[in-house]
C-alpha cells in the first residue's frame, strides 16, 4: 500500500510539472503564430495597397 501511494504521489508531483511546461510551450507557440499571422496581414495590406516600403 505506500508503494502505491509513493507512486501516485510522484506521479502527481511530475504530472504537475510536466503540465506547466507543456502550458508555456503551447503559450510560446500560440503567441509565435499570432506574430506571424499579424506580419502576414500587414504584408498583404501593404502588397494590395501599393505601398511598397
Amino acid at each position: 500500500m505506500k508503494f502505491i501511494t509513493k507512486i501516485i504521489n510522484n506521479t502527481i508531483e511530475t504530472g504537475i510539472g510536466q503540465s506547466i511546461i507543456a502550458f508555456a510551450a503551447w503559450g510560446y507557440s500560440f503567441f509565435l503564430v499570432v506574430v506571424v499571422l499579424y506580419y502576414a496581414v500587414i504584408s498583404l495590406i501593404k502588397l494590395i495597397s501599393g505601398n511598397k516600403n
